[in-house]
């Protein structure tokens, strides 16, 4: 990055922080400070909403999935619509007449103390696990990748720069810069998309240059990842819960002046959340064009990496300072509106609760040196999610939500709709939530081995179908390392002869030991893939491998690996796990040899099966190496569809809140009557139900019509 580029990042620091501190002169109580007086304009909310959910799984995740697998992902954007406006027409009342400042606060007043605890600790894991250190980990990724700074220096950067002003500041002062930050993000991601379609000759060839079905919003039900079923009834489980009752996103919600104001903000932040698809999954999907295009000089070594390096690729000096703080801007907006909700959490429903009497300033700087806490808890949290997140960043985090969303958004749901849901009921759900979100969270890591040999086995079963692909997979993956040694050579070659400027606080070691990281591991794929049939020996001439014979050790491992044994060592992986047996397969080959029975080609004439004829060998009922072993029911729970599992568990857990509540003591109707829905609104006042009121504001109305008639379009439009 040039000269200009670093002026542009500086002066975006620079504006961010003046901005922080200029409202960071009121906070000598916790509605200042947590709420902003509870008097934000619609605008604000609205560009608040949408900026600080913008983060790290956007700017790297999303164009990372356009990259891999085209727009899908696009859906959790665009289902976004309907929940912000099931927020501003249902929730926001309730939430609202309550006066409560934490969604656990609401369900204290609805249900019990035990459900707001429990929500409480819930919530703040959750943002360490699939929020603050994921931020952090994409925003060095942005750092490194576009200024060249190394790593930790990228990370400590954002955090340290996000954190100052939001611990000076607090809602007000992340909110405004939210609505500034709002623009750089957008106007900078829209650059990209806008240069990026120049590059590959407009539309019509982008759409000719993707890959199969990149451009499609839907997936067949058997899709392994983003079947349709699961993306229009399971993944509106995860947005209610996000949306509509994640402190994260619901506080903005709560410092509006009144019921519409915050009506519109949810309103304006669904039609800016249309924007993603174009902004973010487009541009992975011209990454994906540009790389398999043969007269590009664009090619990625790294997917995580795909927006940064296609900014480097398209954009000119001065733009591509201006980009760069854009995403800067994304995740500093999503950075520090974490810290503030989690700090308003540990403040509110943690600390007060523990003391009572505190004063307004002793819960105000609580809460600033919780943010503190945050920023470190998240930074040592980042080596570990990488772990979880091979997949891909935004996957990963969307799965983790599926583990925790459900019973949170039953309870939410179901308290507000049906009034004999009490207490018990509630619990009861969060204990079975809980149960089955530890039991699918802790099989990531213990089926991990056994998913990688269960994939090797079908890996070996399709490339041994068709050895063109096995071949073609290979060449892809030396001409990935050739691509990387001649990038890591003309790096060197730059820096040596004083032509590159982005090597600021890095020394040529790290920046070698980046690119040989890159070749190491696309070496170790190679051999392999390479030695999946058998590494190559030296034949004395029997045809056949023999102890003492010179072989290529492919695998690195000492010793000669025949044509079965990748197979073999895989397959007996799955056998030696709990979850496989060869008592349950799929018994689709015979067993080598015509047995009586069998329909064969009677070219003779005589009537019986001689040896030369062809006959269909039917499968013989016995396991054999090459047939798929099928996984017992718990493997199939522990591998189920993250999203389909976030469909079950909500059902699940709202027959458990149900059915518990009914053979319970009922709630005190009197004491919950301004918390729970009701048709009988003719007398009542406007904002005091959701059922006629809110729907008399016939220009909000209009505008979430057009809102839903633009989705619509687009799921049409995009089959």
């Amino acid at each position: 990055m040039f000269g200009i580029d670093f002026l542009i990042v500086i002066l975006y620091f620079a504006l961010v922080i003046g901005i922080g501190l200029y409202y960071s002169k009121e906070k000598d109580n916790t509605s200042q400070y947590f709420l902003a007086n509870r008097n934000l304009g619609w605008f604000v909310i609205g560009a608040s909403l949408f900026a600080s959910n913008i983060g790290s799984e956007h700017l790297v995740g999303l164009a990372e999935g356009g990259y891999i697998r085209g727009v899908i992902e696009s859906q959790f954007e665009i289902l976004a619509a309907f929940c912000l406006l099931l927020l501003g027409w249902l929730f926001v009342p309730f939430y609202m007449r309550s006066g409560v400042t934490t969604m656990p606060e609401f369900l204290e007043k609805r249900f019990s103390s035990s459900a707001r605890m429990y929500l409480s600790v819930v919530s703040i894991v959750a943002y360490v696990i699939t929020k603050i250190s994921v931020t952090i980990f994409a925003g060095a990724i942005v750092i490194q990748s576009l200024l060249g700074l190394d790593f930790w220096i990228g990370a400590i950067i954002v955090v340290v720069l996000t954190g100052f002003y939001t611990i000076m500041g607090g809602l007000k002062a992340v909110v405004y810069t939210d609505a500034v930050q709002m623009f750089l993000l957008i106007g900078g991601a829209l650059l990209v998309t806008i240069f990026g379609l120049e590059e590959v000759g407009g539309w019509n060839n982008l759409s000719a240059s993707a890959g199969d079905g990149f451009l499609s919003l839907w997936r067949s039900a058997s899709h392994p990842e983003f079947p349709w079923t699961a993306v229009l009834f399971g993944a509106p489980i995860l947005g209610i819960w996000y949306w509509c009752t994640d402190q994260f996103i619901v506080q903005r919600v709560l410092a509006a002046k009144n019921e519409s104001t915050a009506r519109k903000a949810t309103i304006f932040a669904g039609f800016l959340k249309m924007a993603p698809m174009f902004i973010f999954l487009i541009p992975g999907v011209i990454a994906y064009s540009l790389h398999n295009n043969p007269d590009s000089s664009f090619y990625l070594l790294e997917s995580k990496a795909t927006l940064p390096e296609l900014i480097k690729y398209l954009l000119p000096v001065g733009i591509r300072g201006l980009v760069a703080a854009g995403l800067l801007a994304a995740l500093m907006s999503s950075l520090s509106s974490v810290f503030n909700s989690c700090s308003t959490l540990l403040t509110i429903d943690i600390y007060q609760k523990m003391k009572p009497k505190a004063d307004q300033k002793t819960l105000v700087k609580f809460g600033q040196i919780s943010t503190i806490a945050l920023v470190v808890i998240g930074i040592m949290w980042i080596p570990l999610q990488s772990t979880l997140s091979e997949g891909g960043l935004f996957k990963y985090i969307q799965s983790v939500q599926a583990y925790i969303s459900p019973p949170i958004a039953a309870a939410f749901l179901l308290g507000i709709f049906i009034k004999r849901i009490n207490s018990s009921g509630v619990m009861a759900a969060f204990v079975v939530g809980a149960i089955f979100g530890v039991f699918r969270l802790s099989m990531e890591f213990v089926t991990e081995d056994v998913s990688e040999a269960q994939g090797n086995v079908a890996q070996y079963i399709k490339y041994e179908k068709n050895l063109s692909k096995w071949n073609k997979d290979i060449k892809d993956i030396e001409e990935r390392i050739e691509k990387a040694e001649n990038k890591k050579d003309e790096v060197v070659a730059q820096i040596n002869a004083g032509e590159l400027e982005t090597i600021n606080f890095r020394s040529l070691e790290s920046i070698t030991a980046e690119y040989d990281k890159i070749i190491e591991n696309n070496t170790k794929s190679l051999n392999e893939l390479k030695a999946m049939f058998g590494e190559e020996f030296t034949d004395t001439g029997n045809g056949k491998y023999d102890e003492g014979e010179e072989f290529v050790d492919l695998n690195k491992n000492d010793q000669y690996d025949a044509r079965m044994t990748y197979l073999e060592n895989n397959q007996n992986t799955l056998l030696a796990s709990s979850f496989f047996s060869k008592e349950c397969f799929e018994d689709k080959l015979g067993n080598g040899k015509y047995d009586e029975g069998e329909q064969f080609t009677d070219t003779n004439d005589s009537g019986v099966w001689d040896a030369a004829e062809d006959y269909d060998d039917l499968p013989d009922g016995y396991w054999s190496i090459k047939e798929d072993l099928n996984p017992n029911f718990i493997y199939k729970l522990a591998k189920m569809n993250f999203l389909h599992f976030a469909l079950m568990l909500f059902l699940i857990c709202s027959a458990v809140m149900i059915g518990v509540s009914l053979l319970t003591k009922a709630p005190d109707y009197e004491k919950i009557k301004d918390l729970v829905y009701s048709r009988d609104s003719k007398e009542e006042k406007e904002g005091d139900y959701i059922s006629v009121g809110a729907f008399r504001k016939s220009e909000d109305k209009m505008l979430s019509i057009i809102l839903v008639l633009i989705v619509l379009i687009l799921w049409v439009s995009f089959i």
